[in-house]
């Protein structure tokens, strides 16, 4: 399972740097539906346009909210009004989630924003190295292994120092 996944999320070479024990509790907390969703948009079959006209069940590849080809990546980084929406209207769950259980830094620090925007993370204020360091190494391994639950070894760590603090 490790070397597929190192694979497929193009981590060859750092896939010591993330927890994969982590990753391994993640898949196996999901549902079924959210397994099998995982696995095809990660290892980019699910059921988008491009596939669709490929496997010549459609026959246009285009995104229909915003007109270039629709990937697997394209679904995440949509920037139509009504997928900003509901992916804004889901962040404010995950921030919410994040800022009840962690520290403000940690949930401050959410990179799914800059993945999302493809851009690197920019935060306000004096922010822990440490924590700024596991945003960059997070924006590095993309949108997948985020998606999937792979984040750096050092994240653990950094969660650990905070349950302590609270």
């Amino acid at each position: 399972m490790h070397d597929r996944w190192n694979k497929q999320f193009e981590l060859e070479g750092v896939e010591d740097e993330f927890d994969w024990d982590s990753f391994k509790r993640t898949c196996r907390s999901k549902s079924d539906w959210q397994q099998i969703w995982f696995a095809k948009h990660n290892s980019r079959i699910g059921g988008i346009r491009q596939n669709l006209v490929r496997r010549k069940h459609g026959e246009d590849p285009t995104c229909p909210c915003y007109g270039e080809v629709e990937t697997t990546d394209h679904i995440y980084q949509c920037t139509n009004i009504k997928m900003q929406d509901t992916y804004e209207a889901n962040m404010e769950e995950v921030t919410s989630h994040l800022r009840a259980i962690s520290s403000k830094a940690i949930s401050d620090t959410i990179t799914c924003n800059a993945i999302r925007e493809g851009r690197d993370c920019a935060l306000d204020g004096d922010w822990d190295p440490t924590l700024l360091n596991i945003a960059h190494q997070q924006i590095g391994a993309g949108q997948r292994s985020f998606t999937g639950g792979l984040w750096p070894l050092a994240w653990r760590t950094a969660q650990q120092d905070c349950y302590a603090i609270i």
